[in-house]
């Protein structure tokens, strides 16, 4: 199975505080498997997604602990989780209205009285790529690991990270949704 990005949507709140994402890969293989190995095999494929935040070959991290102590490695994660560790039992059968709610309730932190005109713009193209998905989803997942598999060193906070993935079989589209701290 192969996956090839055909459309994206990416929306950024404030100076980057928050993004929303919306991106549609073309798959190219059998699409009678179950749900969860669609979404397996779109993580575990050999190539990154920068906007789908995935990174199988990996991102350079320069990071600094608590002693000053300075290190330079790869990170190589889908999202706040390595790739690694992420199994079938990650991703969580969900209906699109559930997941677009608990979006909506996270997105609804960021709305800032100053920044309410563009906050209201924001939702408004959220919305639209949620209905979108409704009505061509066939089935959507959660990802939703256990805590322990965050990954720290990830530059995403799990506090402000959600994502899900619908499937439509008929025309062969993986959608990834994300909503992150950018």
């Amino acid at each position: 199975m192969t996956f090839k990005e055909k459309s994206k949507h990416y929306y950024v709140l404030g100076q980057g505080a928050i993004a929303f994402s919306a991106i549609n890969f073309e798959v190219d293989g059998n699409m009678t498997e179950n749900g969860k190995e669609i979404i397996h095999a779109f993580i575990n494929f050999p190539e990154d997604f920068d906007f789908a935040r995935k990174y199988v070959g990996g991102y350079t991290n320069d990071h600094i602990n608590e002693f000053g102590q300075r290190k330079v490695f790869k990170i190589y994660d889908f999202g706040p989780y390595p790739i690694d560790l992420l199994e079938m039992e990650d991703y969580k059968k969900i209906s699109v209205e559930e997941f677009e709610e608990l979006a909506t309730e996270m997105l609804s932190d960021y709305d800032i009285p100053e920044r309410e005109i563009k906050y209201y713009e924001f939702i408004g193209k959220v919305k639209n790529d949620f209905e979108e998905v409704k009505t061509n989803s066939h089935e959507f997942y959660q990802l939703l690991p256990a805590d322990w598999k965050y990954n720290d060193l990830s530059p995403f906070h799990l506090s402000s990270y959600l994502c899900g993935f619908s499937i439509n079989r008929m025309d062969k589209i993986l959608t990834v949704l994300q909503i992150d701290d950018d």
